[in-house]
């Protein structure tokens, strides 16, 4: 019995033994595992560095990818700059979706309108010589820059406020209306502020009769805020006109007297005007539509019509067309005697006699380019939204033209023309743009 107990005991102590080697065996091929799953080509660790890697490279690639939206941003290219970033104006050459904050190279901010383009040192006649040295042939506040759409249609900034010359030197143009002395040895060209816009602000609540017109006309001329009869047709919108002109720097004004043009919208044939180099012969006396030609002179335009196509030019949310008023056409004519050397005296030009009416801008018939604007003091009247209370012999004349004309020797950029007409062979228009809102 003792020897039965004892070979139990020894078969119990082997079967143990084995169980052992077994479990080692079988730790050690989970280990092997193990280690291939940590550690192999396809292992846990392989893979957490390739995740980790990946990881890394698109948080660089959304870092790069960020800073060339920024940088799209920045350039104007897309949307709005940063507010500290500023754009030269000789950098826009393309159209916009969007307004366009700029400035020149001496500090002086423009803004351009959508889908317009800055035009360059010569083309189209475009001249830029304000600026010297490596700065020669950019464009410039002073030389009057010009813009462009997609149709050619050729607007030129006015300034409006502080504008700084070549040495750092600020000099201020009002808008406002003005009246300018007649030319003098002593005192030429000199223009005396009436109205100015903040003026015009203060009243213009007060519409229900013409007393404060009044208050500010000059030689029986005024604007008005309201249609009265006989007036004719009225600027769009003049308190907007002088709010947002005033914190935008300035405005737009067409750089020729406007052409003839039909286009096709929604299936009806319209009229519009062009600001574009006149061609062609201009039309005789003769106001029939069937003469009205493509890029003609509009002449014979009556100023209702005048005022109604000016503002249906252009139709966005962005900026407003319109007639001519007298503080654009008035503030245009003391930027070109501030900033346009040797045309201090440009309020009392005129256009020689020549009995002939010549192409707006038409090249080597009229030296009157002035800040690379045509014929302010030549060629043809051009309607304003101006009113006037003359009368004559019990007749009134409440329609206002301004400029000169090709047959006048009296008559400069100066004068305020009153006429009962409603069209003529020596009058046109030119249009006029200015921003909706405040471009900050």
């Amino acid at each position: 019995m003792k020897k039965q107990s004892k070979l139990r005991t020894n078969k119990e102590k082997g079967i143990t033994l084995i169980a052992l080697v077994t479990t080692i065996v079988v730790l050690l091929i989970l280990a092997g595992v193990s280690i291939v799953v940590l550690f192999g080509d396809n292992g846990i660790i392989k893979m957490a560095q390739e995740a980790a890697e990946q990881t890394n490279q698109t948080a660089q690639d959304e870092q790069k990818h960020i800073k060339e939206v920024n940088d799209k941003i920045n350039s104007g290219e897309w949307g709005d700059r940063n507010e500290e970033e500023k754009t030269l104006v000789s950098e826009i050459t393309k159209n916009y979706d969007e307004n366009q904050k700029a400035e020149d190279i001496y500090g002086n901010k423009i803004v351009i309108p959508a889908g317009f383009e800055v035009v360059q040192h010569g083309t189209d006649e475009v001249e830029y010589t304000y600026a010297e040295g490596e700065n020669k042939n950019k464009p410039t506040v002073q030389d009057g820059i010009v813009i462009q759409d997609d149709d050619g249609n050729q607007f030129v900034w006015i300034p409006v406020g502080k504008i700084t010359n070549k040495v750092g030197e600020p000099t201020t143009i009002t808008l406002g209306r003005y009246k300018f002395d007649a030319n003098t040895a002593t005192i030429p060209g000199l223009e005396h502020l009436v109205q100015s816009a903040e003026e015009f602000k203060s009243t213009e609540e007060d519409t229900n009769d013409l007393t404060y017109q009044q208050n500010y006309s000059i030689d029986e001329h005024m604007e008005l805020t309201e249609r009265i009869r006989g007036a004719g047709s009225i600027a769009k919108d003049l308190a907007t006109f002088t709010t947002k002109t005033n914190a935008n720097g300035g405005y737009y004004l067409a750089r020729y007297e406007a052409s003839f043009r039909r286009v096709e919208e929604n299936g009806n044939t319209i009229k519009k005007p062009y600001s574009v180099e006149s061609q062609g012969d201009v039309w005789q006396d003769n106001s029939s539509p069937s003469k009205y030609n493509d890029k003609q002179l509009w002449n014979f335009a009556i100023r209702e019509e005048a005022s109604s196509v000016s503002q249906a030019m252009y139709k966005n949310d962005k900026f407003e067309s319109d007639l001519v008023n007298s503080y654009s056409w008035d503030t245009a004519i003391v930027f070109i005697q501030k900033y346009s050397e040797g045309n201090s005296n440009y309020s009392n030009q005129t256009q020689k006699a020549t009995g002939i009416i010549l192409n707006t801008g038409e090249k080597g018939k009229t030296t009157d380019k002035v800040c690379n604007i045509y014929n302010m003091a030549s060629n043809l009247w051009e309607w304003t939204t101006e009113y006037s209370n003359a009368k004559s012999m019990g007749v009134a004349y409440p329609l206002v033209c301004r400029g000169a004309y090709h047959g006048g020797n009296n008559y400069t950029p100066s004068t305020r023309g009153s006429t009962y007409q409603n069209s003529s062979r020596e009058t046109t228009f030119r249009p006029i743009l200015y921003f909706k809102t405040v471009n900050e």
